[in-house]
C-alpha cells in the first residue's frame, strides 16, 4: 500500500509495512492453509483412473507403504503437473501422472494420497498453499521520491490517496508484472511505484512446498488458491 500526501516540490510515496507485510508471514510462512478450491473434493475416479495408477505404483520399488503426490492444475492447461511430496521420488511421480485425466483449464491444486499393500488405497485430500512473501522491510518505510520539474505545480488530486499494488510472482520470486489499482493522476508517479516493485524479489508462493506462479497483493488480500 502506498500513501502519497502533496509537498511544495516534490511527492513521497512510502510504504506503509505494517498494513502490507505482517511480521508473521516474514521467513515463516505463518499464512499457509489449505486450498479452498474445489469448493468440495471430487471423487478420485474423476480425477485418474485409480485402479491403473495403483496397479503401476504397486511395481515401483518405492520404500515406503505411503505415498503423498502434490497435483497442480493450471488456468492456461489441462495437463496437471504432479509432483511427489512424501514417500516417493520424481520417477513415482512422472509414473502416476500418466493416469491423471486432463480437465478443465482451472486454478487448483490437490494432494493424492496412495497407501500399498494389501490394503491399497487412493485418496484425495486438499492441498496447502503459501502465498507470495515480499522481501522483509528492515527501518520502517521506505520513501520514493518523484520531483516536480515546475515551481507550483500540483497534482490532480488533494490531500491523500492510497494506491494499491499487484504484482504477478514467478516461481522464482521475480515479478512478472507490476499493476496499480488506480492512477495518481500522474505517470511519473505511476513509474515510480511500478519500478520500485519490479526491482524486489519475493519468496514465491507454494504448492505443497512447490514453489508455483501466483499473484500478491499489497492491500492483505492476495488471492489464495
Amino acid at each position: 500500500m502506498y500513501e502519497v500526501r502533496m509537498r511544495r516540490l516534490a511527492v513521497t510515496i512510502a510504504l506503509i509495512t505494517s498494513l502490507v507485510i505482517p511480521g508473521s508471514l516474514i521467513g515463516q510462512r505463518r499464512d499457509c492453509r489449505e486450498t479452498g478450491n474445489p469448493k468440495h473434493i471430487p471423487s478420485a475416479s474423476t480425477l485418474i483412473d485409480s485402479a491403473a495408477a495403483l496397479g503401476q505404483v504397486a511395481v515401483l520399488n518405492e520404500p515406503s507403504d505411503t505415498m503423498i503426490f502434490s497435483v497442480f492444475f493450471s488456468d492456461s492447461d489441462s495437463i496437471p503437473r504432479v509432483r511427489a511430496v512424501l514417500g516417493a521420488d520424481a520417477i513415482a511421480a512422472v509414473a502416476l501422472a500418466r493416469f491423471v485425466r486432463p480437465q478443465k483449464p482451472d486454478l487448483w491444486g490437490i494432494r493424492m494420497r496412495i497407501v500399498k499393500g494389501a490394503s491399497r488405497a487412493l485418496t484425495l485430500e486438499r492441498s496447502v498453499y503459501c502465498p507470495p512473501v515480499p522481501p522483509p522491510v528492515v527501518r520502517g518505510p521506505s520513501p520514493v521520491m518523484v520531483v516536480l520539474p515546475h515551481l507550483g505545480e500540483s497534482p490532480p488530486w488533494r490531500g491523500r490517496i492510497v494506491l494499491q499494488v499487484e504484482v504477478l510472482v514467478s516461481e522464482y520470486g521475480e515479478p512478472l508484472n507490476v499493476r496499480l489499482n488506480q492512477t495518481s493522476g500522474m505517470k511519473d508517479l505511476d513509474d515510480a511505484i511500478v519500478r520500485d516493485w519490479q526491482g524486489k524479489r519475493f519468496e514465491p508462493a507454494l504448492l505443497d512446498g512447490y514453489p508455483i506462479k501466483a499473484v500478491y497483493r499489497t492491500d492483505g488480500n492476495s488471492p489464495r488458491l
